[in-house]
């Protein structure tokens, strides 16, 4: 059974009640933070369409940008689902922003920015004409860029060309808590946060922002990953994997 799933029940058993309009971490105000959060779309978190209505709502009101994390376009989030999601975005007037474009542009305004994990590249790429059919743009945290084929690296320029950003998920997807414990924080950013900047750089993307592994993080972690990166992003569910787990979601 994939373990990534059995963290994410475990916590949706204590997390249910949640609604994402209360989950005030997860909207970007347009300060000072730099260590944000996400709330999940994929479809096994069980999250309603009226609940994602009610949370882009609260973006519009407010002028907030509302951070969405998904994994791949398919088993994880259906595409259908993933289209109502971006339908009501649309019909609701509230813009698609990326996550370097919560730091490039700073000028408070509504925005849901929609992020993908991993390195389900095909899939992603292969959404291309739905997010094209609503002016959409998402960012996609990629983790273990070293390995990609020639075709695949082609396929997430392509994307970037198309107005997405792509972004560092980590060299390995190492749990970075964990890591630190045994071997120190400045051991994680050298083995698994500036070898996959590198990576990305070489092949010519620019990351300028970082997602944790399984949303784990540390104030420690924060603060070491900052000096190399302008935004890092965490996850609305508990990953303890370390006695220096701290709150995936710094408010």
């Amino acid at each position: 059974m994939n373990m990534r799933w059995v963290a994410l029940a475990a916590l949706m058993c204590a997390c249910s009640s949640d609604r994402i309009v209360e989950t005030d971490e997860a909207y970007f105000a347009w300060d000072q933070r730099r260590s944000l959060c996400g709330v999940g779309l994929d479809d096994k978190l069980g999250v309603g369409m009226g609940d994602i209505r009610e949370g882009i709502e609260r973006a519009r009101d407010r002028d907030e940008a509302l951070i969405f994390y998904a994994h791949d376009i398919g088993d994880d989030l259906p595409a259908e689902r993933l289209e109502q999601v971006l339908q009501i975005t649309s019909d609701l007037g509230v813009p698609f922003l990326t996550f370097p474009d919560l730091h490039r542009d700073p000028t408070p305004r509504a925005g849901v920015v929609i992020t993908f994990d991993d390195a389900f590249v095909d899939n992603w790429h292969g959404a291309r004409d739905l997010f094209a059919a609503y002016d959409a743009r998402a960012t996609f945290f990629m983790t273990r860029f070293w390995k990609q084929t020639r075709t695949r690296k082609d396929k997430l320029h392509e994307l970037l060309a198309l107005g997405h950003a792509i972004e560092s998920h980590g060299h390995n997807h190492i749990d970075g808590p964990r890591y630190a414990e045994e071997l120190g924080v400045q051991a994680y950013v050298d083995d698994e946060v500036l070898p996959s900047l590198d990576a990305m750089r070489e092949d010519g993307f620019d990351p300028s922002t970082f997602a944790y592994p399984y949303g784990a993080r540390t104030g420690q972690l924060d603060a070491a990953i900052l000096e190399r990166v302008e935004l890092v992003r965490s996850l609305s569910w508990l990953f303890a994997s370390s006695a220096l787990v701290q709150d995936p979601c710094p408010e």
